[in-house]
């Protein structure tokens, strides 16, 4: 898989580089806030394992509406499982025509050093986009989105850059969980074009078709104990540990 990219050429040819074609209407898009928090450029996996990057508006679609921030490290043994819990909801949305243009996913690693966020990113695979790590753009980004816990995914208005849910952790694993996962993922994606939708002043759309049975019980906060580790005591009992080696 290939990191989604706008490209000058045919969508049926791949030339395996991206086209740094910026868009024209991106003013009227997301693009301010997100210079602003998540930065200018965001990086991914290229062909031959190097991390690349290219500018914001060269990797996201102006017509996006979401933004799935997701936050994992590999010093927390839950974010192994939930990274591929999160890849295989991302994947199917993304193929599917109805939700495929409407959300992105970015990572942001928690890792503790940049060795360790280069290798968990080659984990990840190509598809992901991510913010490039330095430690305090991690702690930054974890105080904006209020993710005090890992792992995390908020999902995010991308014209806005308002949270819209911070469960969206509670929300994948059910839908792994559960069978039929494929039409999980959808009504998933209607829930969240819900949130968007009422936002923006606009009624939903998904109550009479949604069909969602996920929602945990009780669950409503990604700092409850269902799991979670303490982003901050996590990240610096290992950093605390790590040094004892150096």
């Amino acid at each position: 898989l290939k990191v989604h990219v706008m490209t000058d050429i045919d969508p049926t040819h791949s030339s395996g580089e991206p086209s740094t074609r910026p868009h024209d209407d991106t003013d009227q898009a997301g693009f301010g806030w997100v210079r602003k928090v998540l930065g200018a450029s965001l990086s991914y996996l290229a062909d031959g394992g190097d991390i690349a990057s290219l500018p914001v508006e060269t990797v996201l679609e102006p017509t996006l509406k979401l933004l799935l921030i997701y936050f994992s490290g590999r010093w927390c043994p839950i974010c192994t499982h939930l990274d591929e819990y999160v890849k295989e909801v991302y994947h199917t949305l993304k193929a599917q025509a109805e939700s495929g243009c409407d959300l992105e996913l970015i990572w942001v690693s928690c890792d503790v050093t940049d060795t360790s966020y280069r290798s968990h990113l080659e984990a990840l695979g190509k598809s992901i986009l991510s913010v490039p790590w330095t430690r305090t753009h991690m702690d930054t980004l974890s105080e904006h989105f209020d993710a005090q816990g890992v792992p995390a995914l908020v999902v995010v208005d991308f014209i806005s850059g308002k949270v819209l849910s911070r469960t969206g952790y509670e929300d994948v694993v059910d839908v792994r969980q559960l069978p039929h996962q494929t039409s999980q993922c959808q009504a998933l994606h209607l829930k969240w074009m819900d949130l968007w939708y009422v936002a923006h002043g606009l009624p939903a759309k998904s109550q009479s078709r949604s069909g969602w049975s996920g929602g945990r019980r009780g669950s409503s906060n990604i700092r409850n104990a269902d799991g979670h580790v303490s982003l901050r005591r996590g990240v610096a009992a290992v950093s605390k540990a790590a040094s004892l080696f150096r």
